[in-house]
């Protein structure tokens, strides 16, 4: 049967791909019917089509097999076994042109990608490649081609591109402040969710190219946060993700306005994932593996040349391992180590994989035989409950450790190195059968305090100048009224928070201005001027009627007589012992971060004109700045 649609191995892939980055795995059903409907996009010559009945294309026979490697495996009726492996081969050879490119499928264009004057990447132009238009999607394309090509061979790729201006292009790419910080595909263009992958993924790579120009960066630290070489801002990036490109509904899109689909949800997510991992390429652990490689027997591809053959697929494999962070292995404990295997083979791994749990396999028995000896911490092997109980504990104490400076208003690195710690041991309390309630809570709080911290330290906010001409804390004291005198005397009502009735006794529109005490002008507002200051101090004058700041007070008309409320007025000695005698606390930067992202993204809601975003984003300002 034929059928229209060519897009059914791309749906596929893109809801697979968006499953994995969530970390959700399908039911076997589930995954058995999505590589039943691309089996009937496998055509006999070679390659997968759109649809049953099309012709095979090389980007849905891509989409394809990624969908295979998510939702299959190996083994008889896993999926694997059923992609023509051979024809693919030859499918792709036939594609492959004389000078290097490729063409998408039988008599189709060319689609090679070409670097332009602007520094990115473009399909060719019919006027010649130096004209055409840089993309992000070309761009990550040409990207990452070049990046396998040469990171898959046992000598680098004397390649010619201009790394400088790919990376100037790149990051000019991301979108100004008002725009959220999310991507654009092209110059002058609008952002679009999607390329927060196409090129907000691209960092890594850019970083791996420019390992070769000068390597600087830090081994002590594996902690992305940490990074200072970082080519874009990771933070406006996850921002715009969260709060431009996701619906109320569930899904992700283009922008504000727009609605959510498969496409924009995958490489969203794809580039939130990549803003939130430092992944790079570690070229001494690719050697020693290639050099412990060992073929497994493969007769689907033809033997050319041996020697060269080998070559190939063993640094293929290298890279791609070497891409793989490691550097949370060396400080991984027993029960750690226990961790790894158990989800491992939760997960059914592969061939490649087999080989490293043999071997931990072997060291966790080595283990618990030394363990077993020791009349201490035998009881950590054999009794499930204490050795659950030891790690909860232990656990507990660092996360509470790391709270309590957090409470104490401690702000440093290493709090949150500490609450980082602590949600790496309490995952581990998933290996046992009941886990705390709230174990979750726990770790998502842990890693939400470390990301908070770490950008606090980043950006911190600048600091408050000491001039009473800036100050203007006085103002907005909830103890003091418009005038810079207090409302009420009670401490309850101030402590509150909660505005007081504005009192007829001091600055009521028709009542005679009374002399006030010698104090000094901090708190009064830019156009109180304060008359014949002197040498000293400064004084303050209520308002007179016409200077009344407030004009929606009581008028006077509901007073009967002046001179039986001025017997009530405060003596200035009483007035001036009524005057705060502290300095009014500040806010807490974090709280001030916050709320100016979310007035940041509201401004960015209305410039797509979306109300509904702009109108929650100054609420969730608010409630940052009244603690609600």
């Amino acid at each position: 049967m034929r059928v229209l649609d060519a897009s059914r191995p791309w749906l596929i892939y893109w809801s697979l791909h968006s499953l994995l980055t969530l970390g959700i795995s399908l039911d076997s059903a589930s995954k058995s019917r999505a590589l039943n409907t691309l089996l009937k996009c496998q055509n006999s010559t070679g390659g997968f089509g759109g649809g049953p009945g099309q012709i095979s294309h090389i980007l849905t026979t891509y989409a394809s097999i990624m969908s295979f490697v998510i939702a299959g495996g190996p083994g008889s009726g896993n999926g694997w076994e059923d992609i023509d492996r051979k024809g693919i081969y030859n499918f792709l050879i036939r594609m492959k042109q004389k000078d290097g490119s490729f063409i998408v499928h039988e008599g189709g264009e060319v689609d090679v990608s070409c670097q332009t004057y602007e520094g990115g990447f473009a399909a060719c132009s019919q006027n010649g490649s130096q004209f055409g238009e840089a993309h992000g999607g070309y761009t990550s394309c040409a990207l990452s081609a070049l990046t396998m090509v040469d990171s898959t061979r046992s000598t680098k790729l004397q390649t010619r591109f201009d790394l400088d201006a790919l990376i100037r292009w790149s990051v000019h790419m991301q979108g100004l402040e008002s725009e959220l910080g999310g991507f654009r595909g092209r110059t002058n263009k609008l952002v679009d969710g999607c390329y927060s992958w196409w090129l907000g993924g691209s960092f890594n790579l850019l970083e791996y190219w420019q390992q070769g120009v000068d390597s600087t960066v830090d081994d002590d630290d594996d902690s992305w946060i940490d990074e200072e070489t970082c080519l874009y801002d990771r933070e406006a990036l996850q921002g715009y993700i969260l709060n431009a490109a996701q619906t109320p509904k569930g899904g992700l899109r283009d922008k504000p306005g727009k609605n959510a689909d498969t496409y924009h949800t995958a490489y969203n997510l794809s580039g939130l994932s990549a803003s939130q991992h430092y992944i790079k390429y570690e070229p001494d652990r690719a050697q020693e593996i290639a050099i412990d490689f060992k073929e497994n027997t493969d007769d689907s591809i033809p033997e050319l040349e041996n020697a060269r053959r080998l070559d190939i697929r063993k640094y293929a494999y290298a890279s791609a391992m070497a891409w793989m962070p490691n550097k949370a292995a060396k400080s991984l404990t027993e029960p750690g180590k226990f961790y790894v295997l158990q989800n491992a083979l939760d997960k059914k791994p592969g061939k490649h994989c087999e080989e490293f749990l043999l071997n931990l396999m072997g060291e966790l028995e080595e283990s618990k035989s030394q363990l077993s000896g020791n009349d201490d911490l035998k009881d950590l092997v054999i009794d499930e409950d204490a050795a659950n109980a030891y790690i909860e504990n232990f656990a507990l104490r660092v996360f509470i450790k790391a709270d309590d400076l957090d409470r104490a208003g401690t702000l440093n690195k290493t709090v949150a190195q500490t609450f980082l710690a602590s949600s790496y041991f309490l995952s581990l309390l998933t290996l046992f059968k009941n886990p705390p309630g709230d174990l979750q809570q726990k770790i998502k709080y842990a890693r939400f305090k470390t990301t908070q911290i770490m950008n606090s330290l980043k950006n911190p906010p600048p600091p408050a100048s000491a001039s009473p001409r800036a100050s203007t804390s006085a103002l907005t004291s909830p103890q003091l009224g418009t005038a810079g005198l207090p409302n009420a005397p009670s401490p309850k009502a101030a402590i509150s928070g909660l505005p007081s009735v504005p009192s007829p006794k001091v600055g009521s529109v028709g009542l005679p201005s009374v002399p006030s005490p010698k104090i000094g002008t901090a708190g009064l507002p830019p156009h109180m001027a304060s008359p014949k200051p002197s040498p000293k101090h400064g004084t303050v004058g209520l308002p007179s009627p016409k200077q009344s700041p407030h004009p929606s007070l009581p008028s006077s008309p509901r007073f009967r007589s002046n001179s039986s409320l001025s017997q009530h007025l405060p003596s200035p000695k009483a007035m001036t012992s009524m005057l705060p005698t502290e300095e009014p606390q500040g806010i807490d930067p974090t709280i001030v971060i916050k709320a100016q992202k979310h007035a940041k993204w509201a401004i960015s809601a209305l410039n797509y004109e979306d109300k509904d975003t702009a109108i929650n984003q100054l609420q969730l300002a608010l409630e940052s700045l009244t603690g609600t």
